[in-house]
């Protein structure tokens, strides 16, 4: 048998045909019914075929609303082999038509494949597809339109069951929204566990309802309903326990009486024989693919416990545990919290996924490990100023004027270098008045001594003494007027180029002078740190102004006296340059860094909170 490639679309206007009244009653009655889908599909397929007496057999594939593939719903008669009309009806899923398709049955005559698509709602459901003996046009016309006409009943079906099945699942959120409600209004986890089943017991008619959740390796009955308190009834409770860990084991709903695909639950008959069910559901409550809780349902009278009760205790579960879950997280302890939430984020990081928390995990026990084992030079920084050893202070020698000045804060000056000089000109004159004086002394007391005058020749003495004196002052004092330097060294302080002229008193400094080739490192340790740092220590200095370079040094002296700077105490630590370098120049600062000892980096990098965490402990440890 063969399908001729030239499919030939059938027109839909094409004549169209009726059902008797009687047939139609039948059908009517079967789309009011909650008819199951097959039932209805074979029903009308045997209606169809019965009305057109060329018809050979018959299909009618449908695609459920969830799933993109046709499968066969129903064929007539049932040992009908309709492989070939399936292929046809496969057809109508490109043309969108109804389908003419003559097939090549050289022992039975004319023989045609027709199909015709099935439409709900603007979308393509269902293709009946109908294989028909036909020596005459005229007949595949009739069956044509007999088809165009007939598929609005399984249009109607559809429709029909998609509204009772939107009633119904209205029906069931109305009634599971209300369980919610009436576990809402509990103020705690047991009272609205409580609420719950007794409210699904009432609502299915049920003897007993359970809910359990899981507790380690086994599953706890939280609560039973119309019961307040169930434990002293130990073997209901352990055997309820058991048939809801035997559901959750086993993954999926157990119901008693078992269908023919059910497993063998043994726990489950064990509960129905021990208590005297008739009908036993268990329904595993998973939200977000994770367990939740388990719930039981008992009824020994009435219809058993059916998959329509399942789909709902299903619903009401999933609405429900969210919020029995909070209240349940709620009541628990800090102890029990912070264990939950180590346990969770250990699973996390155990198990499958998370791999980015995995990875900073490991990141931070590495680096815990390197830095708890790892080993570097524990260092005391401090800011530092650079000073000559010696500093010499040049002063005023006597009140004057400045006359002269030769350098400035900065300048080098060798040994000698007169660097200012004061006004002496009435120097000069005192020191000639002097001379006066004293001549002129000396000559009184030539005179009395050659009159052999005593006491004259004592007077003119004294005062040639004291005119003496005083000249040798002046003389001191004019050789003085010349500032020099004493040693060769750089001006550190002073700049009287702006005083030329100005009056200086004695005592009155005028520069300072530092020498060019020895040094001493001042560090200003913070009190914190001072107890680490010893005389001998070795360290290195770099300077603001040479931040290229650095320079060794040695600790010699600390001082017992603390300064304030910053808001904070340090000490005064003075240290011996081991190399120097032209360019060094006193004044300059930079940062310096003294060398303790060889220590863990941990212990480094929290030292400062080390310490004071142990003065906060001191502090307040009675």
């Amino acid at each position: 048998m063969t399908m001729d490639h030239s499919l030939k679309s059938y027109d839909e206007t094409a004549g169209e045909a009726e059902f008797d009244s009687a047939e139609t009653s039948v059908l009517l009655a079967k789309v009011s019914r909650a008819t199951e889908p097959d039932e209805f599909a074979f029903d009308w397929l045997e209606t169809q075929c019965r009305a057109l007496d060329n018809v050979v057999a018959a299909v009618l594939l449908v695609r459920d609303e969830r799933a993109t593939a046709f499968k066969p719903l129903a064929k007539y008669p049932l040992d009908a082999r309709v492989n070939t009309l399936a292929e046809v009806a496969y057809g109508v899923i490109d043309e969108e038509c109804g389908l003419l398709v003559p097939l090549d049955e050289a022992n039975l005559g004319d023989v045609y494949a027709v199909a015709y698509p099935v439409h709900v709602n603007g979308e393509l459901r269902g293709i009946v597809a109908l294989e028909v003996r036909a020596p005459d046009p005229n007949v595949l016309e009739a069956v044509m339109g007999q088809l165009q006409w007939s598929v609005g009943w399984i249009t109607l079906y559809f429709v029909e069951r998609k509204s009772r099945d939107a009633d119904a699942e209205a029906l069931r959120s109305r009634r599971a929204l209300a369980i919610l409600a009436d576990i809402q209004a509990e103020d705690d986890f047991v009272s609205a566990c409580r609420a719950l089943v007794t409210s699904l017991a009432t609502e299915l008619d049920c003897d007993r309802v359970s809910l359990g959740f899981p507790s380690g390796k086994a599953v706890r009955v939280q609560a039973v309903s119309h019961t307040a308190e169930f434990g002293r009834n130990m073997s209901l409770a352990s055997a309820i326990g058991d048939a809801m860990l035997e559901a959750l084991l086993l993954g999926r709903d157990v119901m008693l009486p078992a269908s023919d695909t059910q497993v063998s639950a043994p726990d489950h008959d064990a509960l129905k024989t021990a208590h005297g069910s008739d009908s036993i559901v268990s329904v595993p409550i998973y939200v977000a693919d994770r367990f939740r809780c388990v719930l039981t349902l008992e009824r020994s009278r009435g219809l058993p416990l059916g998959t329509d009760t399942v789909e709902f205790v299903r619903a009401v579960g999933v609405l429900c545990a969210p919020t029995l879950e909070d209240r349940q997280l709620a009541q628990r302890s800090l102890i029990a919290v912070a264990r939950d939430r180590f346990g969770t984020q250990l699973t996390r990081l155990t198990g499958p996924n998370y791999v980015g928390r995995k990875l900073a995990a490991a990141s931070f026990v590495a680096l815990a490990l390197f830095f708890a084992f790892a080993t570097g030079t524990y260092r005391i920084s401090a800011e530092t100023e650079l000073e000559g050893i010696v500093q010499r202070v040049m002063a005023a020698p006597f009140d004057g004027y400045i006359a002269e000045s030769t350098v400035r804060a900065g300048d080098l000056v060798s040994a000698g270098d007169v660097v200012a000089r004061l006004e002496d000109e009435e120097l000069r004159l005192e020191r000639q008045r002097h001379l006066s004086e004293r001549s002129q002394y000396r000559h009184e007391y030539n005179d009395a001594y050659a009159n052999n005058e005593r006491s004259s020749v004592n007077i003119g003495r004294a005062r040639m003494n004291q005119a003496s004196a005083a000249l040798a002052l002046t003389e001191q004092k004019l050789a003085r007027s010349n500032i020099v330097a004493p040693f060769d060294g750089v001006v550190i302080d002073g700049d009287l180029s702006q005083r030329l002229g100005g009056f200086v008193e004695q005592g009155e400094v005028l520069f300072e002078i530092a020498p060019l080739d020895s040094y001493r490192v001042i560090l200003f340790v913070e009190d914190t740190r001072i107890a680490d740092v010893r005389p001998g220590q070795q360290g290195a200095l770099v300077l603001s102004s040479m931040p290229e370079q650095s320079f060794r040094f040695e600790v010699e002296t600390i001082t017992p006296i603390t300064e304030a700077r910053e808001g904070a105490n340090y000490f005064r630590v003075e240290a011996r340059l081991a190399d120097g370098s032209e360019r060094l120049r006193p004044g300059m600062e930079g940062v310096g860094k003294i060398d303790v000892d060889e220590r863990r980096l941990i212990a480094i990098w929290t030292r400062g909170f080390t310490d004071w965490l142990r003065l906060q402990v001191w502090k307040w440890v009675p």
